[in-house]
């Protein structure tokens, strides 16, 4: 096989009912010279016998199945280590979402005119399994990038609104930028891409965004983005911005305090879930870190931190933050916030995206 010009790297588990049109998708590409490399991580329907028989049928296609259940990071990492390395450009679609026919030969046709961008990404419908779109990927994140060449590394702090499906990666800015033999995190689970994306743009590399909706991705009840998987997630941000990002940011004080705001949102976030679901102990620790990590003050926190020491049962102090969480949505009317939380926080600018994203999605 000659050398592709993109690796497309579709990591793949139990998703028969959806790898056809996955696979179906890359195959339509008006952009022709790729490889698509598909891993399926020990299935036990029919994915891999989809995926071998259009292994069998076109030379670009190459499958790959791991004899034991590896977990989506690191079977995101085979694909990787499969992929030919010569390839300038890599990009990521897993095998339940799939591309509009345009996507690779924009994103490509943008990379070349731009190399100076380490990555170019798009946007995207979030659908139904049927296909109906419910609405647009970038819609929901505020702060957000402007469309063209940008660096806007303290909005990505704040959400990520990269989507990883409609991302293209150039080879040689991610040896530069992202100093790692893997392409994702082993550690994480729900926010490896996010962590690549966060290196990339704290150690210098730019990106661009194409406004361009060209991704389909899918919502249904194995999806690792379904709100079941709101807290994990939060949890495994803050250990992106606790443990893995703060050695990077640490000389440059600007992106030091702007790591510092984004772990104190997510360690609120956490404090106030569990807060709402009387789970005083554990919500205790995640405020009290919340408010140390802040250089600002937080309202939020601070009523929180409040009720929780007051002499009463946990189950009133629980219904005391509901009580004050009813108060603030009154405020929305008159304030343009879109989360409870967000409007006690009066004085915090910093959204608190992570565990009510999904929910808002709908």
């Amino acid at each position: 096989m000659s050398k592709p010009f993109v690796s497309v790297l579709m990591p793949t588990y139990n998703h028969g009912e959806f790898v056809t049109q996955a696979i179906e998708s890359v195959l339509a590409q008006e952009l022709t010279n790729f490889e698509l490399v598909i891993c399926d991580d020990g299935s036990s329907d029919q994915t891999p016998e989809i995926a071998a028989e259009y292994a069998r049928r076109d030379p670009r296609v190459r499958f790959f199945r791991n004899p034991n259940n590896l977990g989506l990071s690191a079977n995101y990492n085979r694909c990787y280590r499969a992929a030919q390395p010569e390839s300038p450009y890599l990009i990521v679609l897993p095998s339940d979402d799939w591309w509009n026919p345009g996507l690779l030969q924009a994103l490509v046709d943008t990379a070349e005119q731009h190399p100076q961008a380490a990555f170019v990404h798009c946007g995207g419908y979030r659908v139904r399994d049927e296909g109906r779109q419910l609405n647009s990927y970038m819609e929901i994140f505020n702060p957000r990038p402007e469309p063209g060449l940008h660096r806007a590394v303290k909005e990505l702090y704040c959400n990520n609104y990269v989507l990883m499906q409609g991302t293209l990666i150039r080879r040689s800015a991610l040896r530069r930028f992202y100093p790692h033999p893997y392409l994702c995190d082993e550690d994480l689970t729900f926010v490896s891409d996010y962590l690549l994306w966060t290196e990339i743009l704290t150690r210098g590399g730019q990106a661009y965004y194409l406004p361009e909706q060209l991704v389909y991705f899918r919502d249904h009840p194995g999806s690792h983005t379904i709100p079941l998987n709101d807290i994990p997630r939060t949890h495994e941000e803050v250990t992106l911005f606790e443990k893995k990002l703060d050695k990077i940011t640490a000389l440059d004080p600007e992106l030091e305090r702007a790591r510092r705001e984004a772990l104190a949102a997510r360690l609120a976030g956490l404090g106030f879930h569990y807060l709402e679901n009387a789970q005083l102990e554990q919500a205790r620790p995640f405020l009290e870190r919340a408010a140390r990590f802040s250089s600002r003050f937080r309202l939020d926190v601070t009523v929180a931190r409040a009720i929780m020491r007051l002499p009463l049962p946990q189950i009133v102090r629980s219904q005391l933050w509901h009580l004050a969480l009813f108060l603030s949505q009154r405020l929305q009317r008159w304030g343009p916030w879109s989360r409870p939380q967000q409007a006690l926080g009066l004085l915090d600018s910093l959204p608190l995206l992570p565990l009510g994203l999904l929910p808002l999605l709908g």
